[in-house]
């Protein structure tokens, strides 16, 4: 796939539908409120600006920017700011998992039921069917769980207990949710906000794929 779209698929997986060139609306009636304006940069060069369909026409325009090489978020911030919109900025990183991971040695990775009472205690209970994580001394010390998941992508949530970081397991829990979600057909997504350097170290270890680079505008909550 072209970085591209693997930003169409994952905007999809957060709900958002392009409509024409430059506008998103939420993807179902009942889907969240889609962000006041996104930008990306593919690892291609490219560059794609999104703004909500929503906002006043005037506004709108203003912010759908011919030339986006000369685009300012915090201008953008402050166009936002002065209709009376308190909005903040979020700078994330997307990765795609590659299609195979080869073999991995050490704990061994095991797929839990989201009601499993190991689960539960780990706090990841409730949000995917598939929990691929890892025990140590009967509890849950590393887990790996969709965030997001549709039928065409999921987006991964990784946790390890802070006493057994830096030992390799974040990246088996990861390797295993990514395996099954190419199984069952998912493109597997990787992110995190630009400033996470301990999601960007796992990335690297990974091998991970850079697709885009992405700032997003929400209102202020």
């Amino acid at each position: 796939m072209k970085p591209i779209e693997y930003l169409a698929r994952q905007m999809a997986l957060e709900g958002i539908q392009v409509i024409g060139d430059h506008w998103m609306v939420p993807a179902r009636p009942d889907g969240e409120d889609v962000p006041l304006l996104l930008m990306a940069r593919t690892s291609d060069g490219a560059l794609r600006l999104f703004v909500d369909r929503d906002l006043p026409t005037a506004l709108r325009d203003r912010l759908a920017v011919p030339d986006r090489q000369v685009f300012s978020a915090d201008w953008a911030l402050e166009v936002l700011r002065q209709a009376g919109i308190p909005a903040t900025i979020g700078r994330y990183r997307t990765y795609v998992c590659p299609e195979s991971f080869g073999p991995d040695d050490g704990e061994q990775v095991a797929c839990y039921s989201p009601q499993d009472p190991k689960v539960v205690a780990f706090g990841f209970h409730g949000l995917a069917d598939e929990v691929f994580a890892i025990e140590c001394s009967g509890q849950i010390v590393s887990a790996c769980m969709s965030s997001r998941q549709a039928s065409q992508a999921a987006e991964a949530w990784v946790f390890t207990h802070p006493a057994y970081r830096l030992r390799g397991l974040a990246q088996q829990v990861v390797r295993a949710w990514a395996q099954a979600m190419r199984h069952a057909g998912r493109t597997p997504f990787y992110s995190h906000h630009l400033d996470n350097t301990n999601s960007a170290r796992l990335a690297r270890c990974l091998g991970l794929t850079e697709v885009f680079d992405e700032i997003g505008i929400e209102r202020e909550t």
